[in-house]
């Protein structure tokens, strides 16, 4: 079984349950997370499994909801994170959003931060010099957490993005933190605004 993206592109945090008073296991809602103010803009999940904008509090952290997500579903949790990052980028006028890897990369190395994951689907694996047929790259990406390392870039794939787009992050310590409690997930997005670089269609609209 594949590895999700979101496992691969974040820091990833695997809590137990909490024995409930009533007897049983308590089911985490939601969590708050310690942000620095230069880690803004956040995204974060909610309980539907969607992405929005977090607030940095007065504590210095944000809060972030748990939806029911196993680890076969991820890669639509995926998809809709791409779209809501996509709706906020254009809402925001924020500038990560690139017709080229080159330019996504220029964008990213200009904001101070070193491009370290591209993500594309299997049909793009030539255009960025990767020439291995679609069960050898699932099985690279079991075997060692990517498809190939090129020009610095560890290059992973995903069924979710459309032909000829592609997503660049920076490190995963610095592009935020997926929280796993059993069966439902928690998401947090630092930078958001500039660790994630959304190149081409990614939608395929």
């Amino acid at each position: 079984m594949r590895l999700p993206v979101l496992e691969r592109i974040l820091c990833v945090e695997r809590l137990r349950r909490q024995a409930a008073l009533s007897g049983g296991f308590s089911v985490p809602v939601m969590l708050q997370w310690p942000v620095g103010p230069e880690e803004s803009p956040f995204l974060v999940s909610n309980m539907k499994g969607r992405f929005l904008l977090g607030r940095r509090s007065r504590e210095g952290d944000t809060r972030l909801a748990f939806f029911s997500c196993v680890t076969e579903e991820e890669e639509a949790a995926f998809r809709r994170f791409l779209e809501d990052l996509h709706r906020i980028s254009v809402d925001g006028g924020w500038g990560n959003r690139c017709t080229s890897v080159r330019g996504a990369q220029a964008f990213m190395v200009g904001q101070g931060l070193e491009p370290k994951m591209l993500v594309v689907p299997y049909s793009m694996l030539r255009e960025v010099g990767v020439d291995v047929s679609l069960e050898e790259a699932e099985n690279l990406m079991l075997a060692q957490g990517c498809v190939a390392e090129v020009e610095g870039l560890r290059v992973i794939t995903s069924t979710v993005l459309s032909s000829g787009s592609a997503v660049l992050s920076t490190a995963p310590a610095l592009v935020g933190t997926c929280v796993r409690v059993d069966d439902r997930l928690g998401v947090l997005i630092r930078q958001a605004n500039r660790s994630i670089v959304l190149v081409g269609d990614v939608l395929g609209e």
